[in-house]
């Protein structure tokens, strides 16, 4: 099981700090007299992060690409042209290029490092392979077999919790297609190691037949290696405890098979439902 304690930690207070340096860059811009690029440096190299964090968790982005190289393209300008006024302007003050300097790194540090997992394809669930039979618990407490499903093809979403923008945007996605779930026959799986209680709640918004199901102790979760120890972020550990998984989506046929396996390394990317989709459209025909 991966133990992801440093990224808890780091998300919150990482936001707090881009915000802040945000504040200063945009002080530094109306406060201080100077060269208008160097002034603005600063807010380029410091804009993206807060920026980008705050769109992707309150609409609710579903995917983006993997390096945000647009918004590294800014930001390492705006450190860029800090560095040019300072060494080459021969501007005395190194406070404006340190501002820089810090924006340009939290953005990395989120990208290359607290967006990705370090995981492996775990061959057990690969193309080809047979879907473990394994055991879930309903939103009633009773157990639920996955090989249960078998004669029809399913989907299973192993995700994080209520607490992931994310993947409650993975599932809204799939839910504005649940007529053509409903005339393909597909079964869709949603299975998390949050509380039922929890589970319940984001079972409330759904008025089709999604089956919830919680992986107690997340025992499940760590049998088929998408456990994440200390996965969810500090601040949210009193109500939604401290262990969660990997995002991972799976679709099997009607002869319990997995045809389509995703197990992304980076919780930004996630694939468009027309990619699996089609693959169970063709095997009907």
């Amino acid at each position: 099981m991966k133990n992801t304690r440093l990224k808890s930690i780091f998300i919150i207070p990482a936001f707090v700090l881009s915000a802040v340096l945000l504040s200063i860059s945009i002080f530094l811009l109306f406060a201080i007299e100077g060269h208008f690029l160097a002034l603005i440096a600063p807010l380029l190299s410091c804009l993206p992060f807060p920026v980008f964090l705050t769109i992707f968790v309150i609409f609710k982005r579903v995917r983006t690409s993997e390096n945000l190289p647009l918004l590294l393209l800014a930001s390492f300008a705006g450190t860029f042209i800090s560095m040019w006024h300072k060494y080459y302007e021969g501007i005395q003050s190194s406070f404006p290029l340190t501002v820089s300097c810090f924006g340009s790194l939290l953005l990395m540090i989120y990208i290359f490092w607290y967006s990705r997992y370090g995981r492996h394809e775990n061959i057990r669930l690969s193309v080809g392979s047979k879907f473990p039979d394994i055991e879930f618990t309903d939103l009633e407490g009773n157990l639920f077999q996955s090989s249960s499903s078998y004669g029809r093809s399913s989907i299973f979403i192993f995700y994080c919790g209520n607490w992931s923008s994310s993947c409650l945007a993975q599932i809204d996605e799939l839910y504005k297609r649940s007529q053509e779930l409903n005339d393909l026959n597909i079964v869709v799986n949603l299975i998390s190691s949050q509380s039922i209680e929890l589970t319940k709640d984001l079972a409330l918004k759904y008025s089709i037949p999604f089956n919830f199901f919680v992986d107690h102790n997340g025992t499940i979760a760590e049998y088929l290696e998408i456990a994440l120890k200390n996965g969810v972020p500090f601040g949210l550990v009193k109500k939604y405890g401290s262990d969660s998984l990997m995002p991972t989506l799976i679709v099997t046929n009607a002869q319990n098979t997995i045809v389509f396996t995703d197990q992304t390394n980076n919780y930004r990317v996630r694939p468009e439902p027309d990619v699996y989709l089609s693959i169970l459209r063709r095997a009907r025909r």
